[in-house]
């Protein structure tokens, strides 16, 4: 059996039963105001009778110029009038008019980062430690194992050692490397590829950067790139911090044991954090982008939570979206919202979905909220499912693709999901994989 890392905060544990997608739009929990009207929310899309293109114009996909359109179309099985008219599949076939899922790449190392551009997608394969990238639009050459060298970015071991975040900008692809000793650090390459030069070191971490757990375990460690800098969270050391993209001196927001930064989302005046720390409340919180009160003393508490939370999201709109793994057992997990403004400490917060298996990653955007449920390490029973901002329907979140090997991170573009599988612990080979789907 292969020798395997998976990203488990301590203490909680994958599911083996089924994975449960059941869900309420309103639980116990008393949901917000704000959260009702986020991000001009929808219902999802209606699909319409195969052959017909008198579509409602709200449901004209992402994009959408919000004009009703016909065509002449199958809805129920043209990939490219999938559901309604102009409705793209993204090279995925169209199953009872909904779109399904593409496997880009298979055969990895445990895929970590994952980031997309215009064409591309680049991905951080932890156990061979290299940067590898594929076209996001078709099928290529890096489905199945090996890869050729034209799927590799960057394989410089003195440069890519345990790869487990990404991040990118318009020129750039970032990423954290997690191996080595006593340091650790953030490098980059052009997005086009390292070539003759060498990856830059953009900053130096320390060992508390990441949280060692079971040997060369760690943590996910996140980068977010935005404003000309890369921000990331150390959970060990209890910091959140930031560095030019172009490297040089390091803001620190905050330095304080007691905290646990696992997740995080930033805006224009404040880093939005998932705490795992069990020496408070379980809580979602926020430090200033000012770099006030970075001992701690300027933590500003969202929203209390029932259990430790883990992935986050924050809309344009001002809500924040983050999952809870699990409250009291295997399969009761939740995804939760509140306004990024605070509800004040402990004041009840919107609820999305319960009874989740092991919900982690998440985003969001403008409609809908996306969240990865990992399912059991044993066999293949992970999915990504979806709820509109609103709320989720009476019979649970919407499922976009099932029979999932351990799904892990997440991210976006205009027309599609993307995410990687970390692979089974019973595969006597590396089978991490690659996937996309259209959006709904």
């Amino acid at each position: 059996m292969k020798t395997r890392r998976f990203a488990f905060v301590l203490g909680m544990l994958v599911a083996s039963a089924p994975v449960l997608v059941a869900c309420r739009a309103v639980l116990d929990f008393a949901p917000l105001t704000p959260l009702e009207d986020d991000g001009g929310a929808t219902e999802p899309s209606h699909e319409g009778p195969s052959g017909q293109g008198d579509v409602d114009a709200a449901n004209d996909g992402p994009g959408s110029d919000a004009v009703v359109s016909t065509c002449e179309a199958d809805f129920a099985t043209d990939p490219k009038h999938c559901g309604r008219c102009g409705h793209d599949c993204l090279g995925g076939t169209c199953e009872a008019g909904k779109c399904q899922p593409v496997k880009l790449a298979d055969g990895l190392a445990v895929p970590e980062g994952l980031v997309v551009d215009a064409t591309d997608v680049f991905v951080a394969e932890f156990y061979l430690s290299r940067i590898i990238k594929f076209s996001k639009g078709s099928l290529g050459p890096c489905v199945g194992a090996p890869l050729p060298n034209s799927c590799i970015l960057t394989a410089n071991q003195s440069e890519v050692w345990r790869p487990t975040a990404m991040g990118i900008d318009a020129d750039n692809v970032y990423w954290a490397n997690a191996g080595g000793n006593a340091t650790h650090e953030i490098r980059s390459c052009p997005r086009k590829g390292c070539g003759a030069q060498s990856a830059k070191l953009v900053a130096e971490l320390g060992y508390e950067a990441f949280g060692h757990l079971f040997g060369d375990d760690v943590l996910p460690l996140e980068l977010v790139v935005r404003d000309g800098l890369v921000f990331w969270p150390e959970s060990l050391g209890g910091a959140i911090r930031s560095v030019p993209t172009t490297g040089g001196a390091v803001t620190t927001y905050l330095e304080n044991a007691s905290f646990m930064p696992l997740a995080i989302a930033v805006d224009e005046d404040k880093i939005y954090f998932t705490d795992d720390t069990n020496q408070h409340p379980t809580r979602i919180q926020a430090v200033p982008r000012d770099g006030s009160g970075s001992d701690g003393s300027a933590v500003e508490i969202i929203a209390e939570t029932p259990a430790r939370p883990y992935g986050i999201g924050l809309t344009a709109s001002g809500n924040l979206y983050w999952t809870v793994p699990f409250v009291s057992y295997d399969g009761d997990g939740l995804v939760q919202a509140a306004a990024k403004t605070g509800v004040g400490g402990g004041a009840a917060i919107g609820a999305v979905a319960s009874s989740q298996s092991d919900p982690r990653a998440l985003i969001v955007d403008d409609k809908n909220v996306y969240w990865l449920l990992t399912g059991n390490s044993d066999v293949a029973t992970g999915q990504l499912v979806y709820c509109p901002l609103s709320g989720c329907p009476t019979d649970g979140p919407i499922v976009l693709a099932s029979y999932q090997r351990v799904p892990r991170h997440l991210t976006q573009d205009e027309q599609a999901i993307y995410w990687s599988n970390e692979g089974l612990v019973t595969s006597a080979l590396f089978d991490g994989q690659v996937w996309k789907v259209a959006k709904p």
